[in-house]
Protein backbone atom coordinates (compact mmCIF):
# COMPACT_ATOMS: atom_id res chain seq x y z
CA UNK A 1 0.00 0.00 0.00
CA UNK A 2 1.28 3.25 -0.91
CA UNK A 3 0.64 7.02 -0.98
CA UNK A 4 0.66 9.78 -3.10
CA UNK A 5 -0.88 12.42 -5.12
CA UNK A 6 -2.17 12.91 -8.69
CA UNK A 7 0.39 14.56 -11.48
CA UNK A 8 0.16 15.90 -14.79
CA UNK A 9 2.04 13.94 -17.23
CA UNK A 10 2.90 17.18 -19.25
CA UNK A 11 2.16 21.12 -18.12
CA UNK A 12 3.12 24.43 -19.14
CA UNK A 13 5.83 25.44 -16.41
CA UNK A 14 6.17 29.29 -15.61
CA UNK A 15 9.24 29.70 -14.07
CA UNK A 16 11.15 32.42 -12.39
CA UNK A 17 12.55 34.84 -14.94
CA UNK A 18 16.37 35.53 -15.45
CA UNK A 19 17.48 39.35 -14.03
CA UNK A 20 20.45 41.00 -13.19
CA UNK A 21 19.17 40.99 -9.78
CA UNK A 22 18.86 36.84 -9.60
CA UNK A 23 17.08 35.99 -6.95
CA UNK A 24 13.14 37.88 -7.05
CA UNK A 25 10.64 38.32 -4.39
CA UNK A 26 7.21 37.15 -5.18
CA UNK A 27 4.61 40.02 -4.56
CA UNK A 28 1.53 38.26 -5.67
CA UNK A 29 0.10 34.82 -6.27
CA UNK A 30 -3.37 33.32 -8.22
CA UNK A 31 -5.00 30.99 -5.65
CA UNK A 32 -4.06 27.80 -6.41
CA UNK A 33 -7.02 25.76 -8.57
CA UNK A 34 -8.04 29.06 -9.90
CA UNK A 35 -9.33 28.49 -13.71
CA UNK A 36 -7.46 31.04 -15.82
CA UNK A 37 -7.57 32.04 -19.42
CA UNK A 38 -5.17 32.69 -21.96
CA UNK A 39 -3.10 36.03 -21.03
CA UNK A 40 -4.14 36.23 -17.76
CA UNK A 41 -1.77 37.38 -14.99
CA UNK A 42 -1.22 34.17 -12.43
CA UNK A 43 1.99 35.83 -10.45
CA UNK A 44 4.14 38.88 -10.00
CA UNK A 45 7.34 39.61 -8.92
CA UNK A 46 8.67 43.16 -7.05
CA UNK A 47 9.35 45.04 -9.61
CA UNK A 48 10.14 48.26 -8.05
CA UNK A 49 14.47 48.51 -8.06
CA UNK A 50 13.91 47.86 -11.89
CA UNK A 51 11.25 50.66 -12.18
CA UNK A 52 13.40 53.03 -10.13
CA UNK A 53 16.48 52.22 -12.55
CA UNK A 54 14.48 52.22 -15.67
CA UNK A 55 13.59 56.14 -14.51
CA UNK A 56 17.20 56.34 -14.06
CA UNK A 57 18.06 55.26 -17.73
CA UNK A 58 15.66 57.23 -19.25
CA UNK A 59 16.83 60.50 -17.89
CA UNK A 60 20.28 58.64 -19.15
CA UNK A 61 18.98 58.40 -22.24
CA UNK A 62 17.63 61.62 -22.62
CA UNK A 63 21.15 63.63 -21.70
CA UNK A 64 23.17 61.47 -24.37
CA UNK A 65 20.31 61.96 -27.16
CA UNK A 66 20.86 66.10 -26.08
CA UNK A 67 24.63 65.76 -25.83
CA UNK A 68 24.19 64.21 -29.66
CA UNK A 69 22.32 66.63 -30.44
CA UNK A 70 24.45 69.42 -29.80
CA UNK A 71 27.73 68.29 -30.61
CA UNK A 72 26.34 67.48 -34.11
CA UNK A 73 25.37 71.50 -34.01
CA UNK A 74 28.71 72.47 -32.80
CA UNK A 75 30.25 70.44 -35.63
CA UNK A 76 28.31 71.67 -38.05
CA UNK A 77 29.19 75.45 -37.04
CA UNK A 78 32.82 74.34 -37.23
CA UNK A 79 32.51 72.30 -40.40
CA UNK A 80 31.00 75.32 -41.86
CA UNK A 81 33.54 77.92 -40.65
CA UNK A 82 36.88 75.74 -42.04
CA UNK A 83 34.82 75.14 -45.32
CA UNK A 84 34.88 79.04 -45.46
CA UNK A 85 38.32 79.23 -44.67
CA UNK A 86 39.31 76.68 -47.38
CA UNK A 87 37.24 78.34 -49.94
CA UNK A 88 38.56 81.78 -49.18
CA UNK A 89 42.21 80.20 -49.47
CA UNK A 90 41.23 78.61 -52.50
CA UNK A 91 40.07 81.98 -53.70
CA UNK A 92 43.43 83.51 -52.33
CA UNK A 93 45.43 80.95 -54.58
CA UNK A 94 43.16 81.81 -57.85
CA UNK A 95 44.30 85.44 -57.60
CA UNK A 96 47.52 84.64 -56.89
CA UNK A 97 47.96 82.61 -59.96
CA UNK A 98 46.87 84.88 -61.94
CA UNK A 99 49.22 87.16 -60.38
CA UNK A 100 51.80 85.23 -60.93
CA UNK A 101 50.65 84.52 -64.53
CA UNK A 102 51.76 87.62 -65.87
CA UNK A 103 55.20 87.64 -68.00
CA UNK A 104 58.32 87.85 -66.76
CA UNK A 105 59.45 90.41 -68.94
CA UNK A 106 56.48 92.43 -68.22
CA UNK A 107 57.58 93.45 -64.93
CA UNK A 108 60.46 94.43 -62.80
CA UNK A 109 62.19 91.28 -61.58
CA UNK A 110 61.83 91.62 -58.01
CA UNK A 111 57.81 91.87 -58.72
CA UNK A 112 58.07 89.05 -60.53
CA UNK A 113 60.15 86.69 -57.99
CA UNK A 114 57.32 87.95 -55.00
CA UNK A 115 54.52 87.25 -57.20
CA UNK A 116 55.86 83.65 -57.17
CA UNK A 117 56.79 83.50 -53.83
CA UNK A 118 53.09 84.70 -52.74
CA UNK A 119 51.18 82.08 -55.24
CA UNK A 120 53.49 79.34 -53.21
CA UNK A 121 52.04 80.52 -50.06
CA UNK A 122 49.37 80.83 -50.71
CA UNK A 123 48.98 77.28 -51.99
CA UNK A 124 50.62 76.34 -48.73
CA UNK A 125 47.68 78.36 -46.65
CA UNK A 126 45.04 76.65 -49.31
CA UNK A 127 46.25 73.12 -48.33
CA UNK A 128 46.58 73.50 -44.60
CA UNK A 129 42.74 75.13 -44.79
CA UNK A 130 41.95 71.63 -46.56
CA UNK A 131 43.71 69.62 -43.74
CA UNK A 132 41.81 71.49 -41.48
CA UNK A 133 39.03 70.79 -42.53
CA UNK A 134 38.77 67.18 -43.34
CA UNK A 135 40.72 66.52 -39.74
CA UNK A 136 37.78 68.41 -38.11
CA UNK A 137 35.36 66.78 -40.46
CA UNK A 138 36.95 63.02 -39.28
CA UNK A 139 37.09 64.02 -35.50
CA UNK A 140 33.68 64.92 -35.70
CA UNK A 141 32.60 62.08 -37.30
CA UNK A 142 34.12 59.93 -34.40
CA UNK A 143 32.96 62.30 -31.62
CA UNK A 144 29.49 61.97 -33.12
CA UNK A 145 30.19 58.02 -33.20
CA UNK A 146 31.06 57.95 -29.34
CA UNK A 147 27.83 60.20 -28.65
CA UNK A 148 25.80 57.68 -31.20
CA UNK A 149 27.28 54.69 -29.30
CA UNK A 150 26.19 55.60 -25.61
CA UNK A 151 22.66 56.89 -27.01
CA UNK A 152 22.41 53.39 -28.17
CA UNK A 153 23.53 51.76 -25.09
CA UNK A 154 20.87 53.56 -23.06
CA UNK A 155 18.35 52.79 -25.16
CA UNK A 156 19.24 49.12 -25.52
CA UNK A 157 19.24 49.74 -21.24
CA UNK A 158 15.89 50.88 -21.76
CA UNK A 159 14.63 48.33 -23.53
CA UNK A 160 16.43 45.11 -21.29
CA UNK A 161 14.62 47.43 -18.23
CA UNK A 162 11.60 47.38 -19.67
CA UNK A 163 11.86 43.75 -20.92
CA UNK A 164 12.98 42.53 -17.66
CA UNK A 165 9.61 44.29 -15.70
CA UNK A 166 7.48 42.89 -18.35
CA UNK A 167 9.03 39.13 -17.67
CA UNK A 168 8.22 39.78 -13.77
CA UNK A 169 4.47 39.48 -14.60
CA UNK A 170 3.59 35.63 -14.93
CA UNK A 171 0.75 35.16 -17.11
CA UNK A 172 -1.21 31.66 -18.37
CA UNK A 173 -0.07 31.21 -22.25
CA UNK A 174 -3.65 28.81 -22.19
CA UNK A 175 -6.15 28.41 -20.63
CA UNK A 176 -5.88 26.12 -17.61
CA UNK A 177 -6.09 25.60 -14.11
CA UNK A 178 -3.10 27.04 -11.81
CA UNK A 179 -0.84 24.74 -9.76
CA UNK A 180 1.54 26.16 -7.36
CA UNK A 181 4.86 25.36 -7.89
CA UNK A 182 7.60 23.86 -4.47
CA UNK A 183 10.55 25.45 -3.22
CA UNK A 184 13.07 22.32 -3.94
CA UNK A 185 15.15 22.13 -0.99
CA UNK A 186 12.21 23.49 1.50
CA UNK A 187 9.61 20.66 -0.45
CA UNK A 188 6.62 23.23 0.13
CA UNK A 189 4.71 25.44 -2.20
CA UNK A 190 5.88 28.74 -3.19
CA UNK A 191 3.90 31.77 -1.20
CA UNK A 192 3.90 35.28 -1.26
CA UNK A 193 6.76 36.86 -0.23
CA UNK A 194 9.55 33.96 -0.62
CA UNK A 195 12.60 35.14 -2.54
CA UNK A 196 13.64 32.60 -5.70
CA UNK A 197 16.07 32.12 -8.07
CA UNK A 198 15.19 31.82 -11.98
CA UNK A 199 14.43 28.66 -12.93
CA UNK A 200 12.23 27.27 -9.90
CA UNK A 201 8.48 27.11 -11.30
CA UNK A 202 6.03 28.95 -9.83
CA UNK A 203 3.85 28.16 -11.25
CA UNK A 204 2.52 25.38 -14.19
CA UNK A 205 -1.49 24.73 -15.89
CA UNK A 206 -1.61 21.10 -16.07
CA UNK A 207 -3.03 18.93 -18.86
CA UNK A 208 -5.53 17.68 -17.23
CA UNK A 209 -6.11 15.01 -19.99
CA UNK A 210 -3.07 12.85 -19.33
CA UNK A 211 -3.08 12.09 -15.32
CA UNK A 212 -0.77 9.73 -13.52
CA UNK A 213 0.16 9.17 -9.22
CA UNK A 214 3.76 9.69 -7.89
CA UNK A 215 3.79 7.49 -5.07
CA UNK A 216 6.67 6.79 -2.46
CA UNK A 217 7.78 3.36 -1.71
CA UNK A 218 9.12 2.77 1.58
CA UNK A 219 13.16 1.75 1.42
CA UNK A 220 12.38 -1.20 3.67
CA UNK A 221 10.01 -2.66 1.09
CA UNK A 222 12.92 -2.22 -1.86
CA UNK A 223 12.10 -5.03 -4.18
CA UNK A 224 8.61 -5.85 -3.42
CA UNK A 225 6.86 -3.61 -5.95
CA UNK A 226 8.47 -3.81 -9.26
CA UNK A 227 7.68 -1.84 -12.84
CA UNK A 228 4.86 -3.57 -14.80
CA UNK A 229 2.67 -4.45 -11.99
CA UNK A 230 -1.02 -3.77 -11.87
CA UNK A 231 -2.32 -1.27 -8.87
CA UNK A 232 -5.73 0.25 -8.07
CA UNK A 233 -5.67 3.92 -7.34
CA UNK A 234 -8.54 5.17 -5.08
CA UNK A 235 -8.63 9.27 -4.43
CA UNK A 236 -9.36 10.44 -1.27
CA UNK A 237 -11.74 12.59 -2.16
CA UNK A 238 -13.86 9.72 -4.69
CA UNK A 239 -13.55 6.93 -2.59
CA UNK A 240 -16.08 5.00 -3.94
CA UNK A 241 -14.50 5.52 -7.48
CA UNK A 242 -11.20 3.99 -8.19
CA UNK A 243 -9.09 3.62 -11.06
CA UNK A 244 -6.81 0.56 -12.31
CA UNK A 245 -3.26 1.57 -13.36
CA UNK A 246 0.13 -0.17 -13.88
CA UNK A 247 3.54 0.91 -12.12
CA UNK A 248 5.37 2.56 -14.97
CA UNK A 249 8.75 3.64 -13.38
CA UNK A 250 10.73 3.41 -10.07
CA UNK A 251 13.66 5.66 -9.02
CA UNK A 252 16.75 3.84 -8.40
CA UNK A 253 18.05 5.48 -5.21
CA UNK A 254 16.08 6.04 -1.91
CA UNK A 255 15.32 9.42 -0.74
CA UNK A 256 14.52 11.37 2.01
CA UNK A 257 10.71 13.03 1.50
CA UNK A 258 11.87 15.90 3.32
CA UNK A 259 14.60 17.60 5.34
CA UNK A 260 13.32 16.66 8.73
CA UNK A 261 12.38 12.91 7.47
CA UNK A 262 14.30 10.19 9.15
CA UNK A 263 13.02 7.47 6.80
CA UNK A 264 14.23 7.23 2.75
CA UNK A 265 11.87 6.15 -0.06
CA UNK A 266 11.83 5.33 -3.60
CA UNK A 267 9.28 7.31 -6.24
CA UNK A 268 6.86 5.21 -7.79
CA UNK A 269 5.32 6.18 -11.22
CA UNK A 270 1.72 4.63 -11.99
CA UNK A 271 0.07 5.39 -15.28
CA UNK A 272 -3.78 5.23 -14.89
CA UNK A 273 -5.67 3.16 -17.22
CA UNK A 274 -8.35 6.46 -17.66
CA UNK A 275 -8.52 9.92 -16.73
CA UNK A 276 -11.70 12.08 -14.86
CA UNK A 277 -10.97 15.65 -16.09
CA UNK A 278 -13.69 16.76 -13.55
CA UNK A 279 -12.46 14.74 -10.61
CA UNK A 280 -8.92 14.10 -11.17
CA UNK A 281 -7.18 17.42 -10.15
CA UNK A 282 -3.20 17.84 -9.44
CA UNK A 283 -2.43 17.37 -5.80
CA UNK A 284 -5.31 15.20 -4.82
CA UNK A 285 -3.91 12.47 -2.40
CA UNK A 286 -4.14 9.26 -3.81
CA UNK A 287 -3.62 5.56 -1.73
CA UNK A 288 -2.31 3.26 -3.88
CA UNK A 289 -2.66 -0.67 -3.43
CA UNK A 290 -0.05 -2.86 -5.53
CA UNK A 291 -1.11 -5.88 -7.25
CA UNK A 292 1.70 -7.78 -6.49
CA UNK A 293 2.37 -11.52 -5.52
CA UNK A 294 -0.58 -12.95 -3.01
CA UNK A 295 0.65 -14.92 0.22
CA UNK A 296 -1.91 -17.00 1.43
CA UNK A 297 -2.51 -18.61 4.88
CA UNK A 298 0.87 -17.72 6.30
CA UNK A 299 2.32 -16.95 10.02
CA UNK A 300 2.08 -13.15 10.35
CA UNK A 301 4.34 -10.87 12.76
CA UNK A 302 4.19 -7.81 13.52
CA UNK A 303 6.22 -5.36 11.51
CA UNK A 304 7.30 -3.35 15.04
CA UNK A 305 8.75 -6.30 15.97
CA UNK A 306 11.16 -7.72 13.49
CA UNK A 307 14.97 -6.23 13.48
CA UNK A 308 15.76 -5.97 9.53
CA UNK A 309 19.01 -4.79 10.87
CA UNK A 310 21.11 -8.28 11.35
CA UNK A 311 20.97 -11.02 7.94
CA UNK A 312 18.46 -13.02 8.23
CA UNK A 313 15.95 -10.67 10.19
CA UNK A 314 15.08 -11.38 13.61
CA UNK A 315 12.51 -10.96 16.29
CA UNK A 316 13.12 -11.08 20.45
CA UNK A 317 10.42 -12.81 22.61
CA UNK A 318 9.26 -11.55 25.57
CA UNK A 319 11.93 -13.00 27.77
CA UNK A 320 14.85 -11.41 25.62
CA UNK A 321 15.72 -14.66 23.35
CA UNK A 322 16.66 -13.79 19.90
CA UNK A 323 14.57 -15.63 16.64
CA UNK A 324 15.73 -16.10 13.36
CA UNK A 325 13.16 -15.03 10.30
CA UNK A 326 12.35 -16.39 6.96
CA UNK A 327 10.82 -13.06 6.28
CA UNK A 328 8.64 -13.08 2.94
CA UNK A 329 6.23 -10.37 1.97
CA UNK A 330 5.26 -7.17 4.39
CA UNK A 331 2.66 -4.56 4.39
CA UNK A 332 2.74 -1.31 6.38
CA UNK A 333 1.83 -3.89 9.52
CA UNK A 334 3.29 -6.93 9.63
CA UNK A 335 5.29 -9.64 7.62
CA UNK A 336 4.72 -12.91 6.26
CA UNK A 337 6.56 -15.94 6.97
CA UNK A 338 7.98 -17.85 4.05
CA UNK A 339 6.33 -21.70 4.65
CA UNK A 340 6.75 -24.45 2.54
CA UNK A 341 9.50 -26.09 0.39
CA UNK A 342 11.05 -22.62 0.29
CA UNK A 343 11.56 -21.78 4.17
CA UNK A 344 14.99 -21.74 5.73
CA UNK A 345 13.75 -22.02 9.14
CA UNK A 346 10.40 -22.82 10.63
CA UNK A 347 8.59 -19.80 12.31
CA UNK A 348 8.17 -19.21 15.99
CA UNK A 349 4.98 -20.69 17.59
CA UNK A 350 1.46 -18.98 17.50
CA UNK A 351 0.72 -16.91 20.30
CA UNK A 352 4.83 -16.25 20.90
CA UNK A 353 4.59 -12.74 22.95
CA UNK A 354 7.19 -10.49 21.37
CA UNK A 355 8.56 -7.31 22.18
CA UNK A 356 8.88 -4.10 19.56
CA UNK A 357 12.75 -3.36 18.39
CA UNK A 358 14.37 -0.77 20.72
CA UNK A 359 12.08 -1.76 23.77
CA UNK A 360 14.19 -3.04 26.99
CA UNK A 361 13.72 -6.81 27.65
Amino acid sequence: MLTGELDAVTAENLTVPQTPLWMLQLQWLEVEGTQVRAGQPVAEFDNSAFTAALAEKRVAALQAADDLAKLRAQNDMTAADKAFDAEKARAEVDKARLTAGLPRDSLPERDWQENQLDLQRKQVAYAKAKDDLDSQQKSAALDAQVKQIALEKSQREIQEAEKAIRALELRAPRDGIVVVGQIPWLHRKIEVGDTIGPGITAVSLPDLGTMRVKALLSDVDDGHVAVGMKAVCTIDAYADHPVEGVVREISPVAREPDQASQRRAFDVIVELGSTDRDRMLPGLAVKVEIKGRAVHDATLVPRAAIDFDPAPARVYSASGQAIDLDVDLCDGQACALRQGEGAKRAAPPAGLRLRAVGDAP
